[in-house]
This record gives C-alpha cells, structure tokens and sequence, in this order.
C-alpha cells in the first residue's frame, strides 16, 4: 500500500510514488487522479488512446498520399508510354507514306526521291511491256474486228470497211 517515512511522517503512493503528508489526501489522489488510476489498470490512459489514433489517422494519411503519388507515377509513364506509341505510330506512318510516295506502279521498285522516280519511269522495262502487251491486244482486236467484217459483207460494204480499217490503223499508229 502506501510507504511510510518514520521520521517526518511523509507518504508515497505506490503506484505514481508521490509524496503526501497525509492519508486522506493520498486516498483522494488515488481515487481521482488519472494518472494514478492509469498506473493502476483501473481505467485506459485517454492520451495513449489519443496518440494511438493521431498515429493511425497519420498513417492512414501518409498511405494514401503515397497511393496518390504511385497513381500520378503510373499516370505519368502511362502518358510517357501512350506518347511514344504515338510518335512511333506517326514515324511509321511517315515512313509508309514515304515509301509508297514514290514507288514504281510497274515494277514496285522505290526511290527515296522524286527524280529518281521520275528518271526511273522514263526507263522502266515493266512499264514499257505492259505498253507493248496493251497495243498487241488492241491490234489483235482490231485485226479480229476487221477479219469478221470482211467476211460478213458484200463487195459494196467493203469500202466503208477500207475507211474503217484506216482509222483504225492510224488510232493504232498514234498510240505507238
């Protein structure tokens, strides 16, 4: 309980170890104050419930800004990653543009330039077969035309079939 200090007649509380000069006081404080009834377990310190929230409030808030900043971080390198998608689907496109812009439409050779294009059209094999192949066939159906006409008309019709193979002819001499 309490001690006694024989030659002053002085008390201690056994719990807090303050000095009281007499019973009833030490009584009173041990029934009253909070401090002493914490040290005793009779009730629950009130700023250890305290500090225990504010620390729990505290880190609660410094959870959720450090939540807020992994989010903006992750939104960041979203934007940085979605950005260079884009640039590289802009450097693409670009390069498809560039490509197909001057390609040859005969033999899909490409040119980096405009005048290499140009000076490989004027020469270019492909296109002058395909020339070659389009003025046969206009020949061949002209050839066709006028081989059925003959043999269908008469010695009168065959005039008008002389005038229409000379337009043909010179049609024919104009594309080459």
């Amino acid at each position: 309980m309490e001690t006694i200090d024989e030659c002053v007649k002085i008390l201690y509380c056994e719990y807090c170890k303050k000095k009281f000069n007499t019973k009833s006081s030490l009584f009173k404080h041990q029934r009253v104050a909070k401090y002493c009834l914490v040290s005793q377990g009779k009730i629950e310190d009130t700023r250890v419930k305290i500090k225990a929230k504010k620390d729990e409030k505290e880190e609660k808030e410094k959870m959720e800004k450090e939540k807020i900043i992994r989010e903006k971080e992750n939104e960041k390198n979203r934007n940085i990653i979605r950005k260079e998608k884009e640039k590289e689907e802009k450097r693409e496109e670009k390069e498809k543009k560039r490509e197909s812009r001057y390609r040859c439409e005969y033999c899909n050779v490409k040119f980096t330039t405009r005048i290499n294009y140009c000076g490989h059209i004027d020469i270019c094999l492909e296109k002058y077969k395909n020339i070659i192949l389009d003025k046969e066939k206009i020949i061949n159906d002209l050839e066709t035309k006028f081989s059925y006409g003959a043999d269908n008309k008469n010695q009168d019709s065959d005039q008008g079939s002389t005038q229409l193979l000379n337009h043909e002819i010179t049609t024919k001499n104009l594309l080459f």
